[in-house]
């Protein structure tokens, strides 16, 4: 299922677009991410005048802290598909021994969307090439 992506604010310079965005997650996580689909975003797709050619250049998906500092712990990843489409992948820690030392974060498991991530504030920042006339 898809994201629903609210786009916060937009930058234009001369060949490029950035957007700052928010991402609400759907009811359920597929594994190897779950599809952030460019095309329905209105202010992209059909916003102010701002002809793009594909996929962003970049993106950073991160958790944004409540106002007590607490983040939910969660990892977010973006990875571009085939346009318009991308992948947002969540990631998190296991549990495991605490005498194991460090561990690598594992990918969510296909499921529901745990409390953590529905509750998260999950934010992000795209980079858009221009389509030059």
């Amino acid at each position: 299922m898809s994201l629903a992506v609210q786009i916060l604010e937009v930058d234009m310079t001369q060949k490029k677009f950035r957007v700052r965005f928010q991402v609400t997650p759907s009811s359920s996580y597929t594994t190897g991410g779950d599809t952030l689909d460019w095309g329905t975003v209105t202010q992209i797709s059909s916003g102010p005048s701002v002809p793009f050619g594909g996929n962003p250049t970049w993106v950073f998906i991160q958790s944004q802290p409540s106002a007590s500092g607490a983040a939910s712990g969660f990892f977010y990843s973006y990875s571009n598909g085939t346009f318009p489409n991308g992948l947002m992948q969540v990631w998190g820690q296991d549990p495991t021994s605490a005498t194991t030392g460090v561990i690598a974060l594992s990918e969510l498991a296909q499921a529901s969307y745990p409390a953590g991530v529905t509750g998260d504030t999950i934010i992000g920042m795209a980079e858009f090439d221009k389509l030059q006339p």
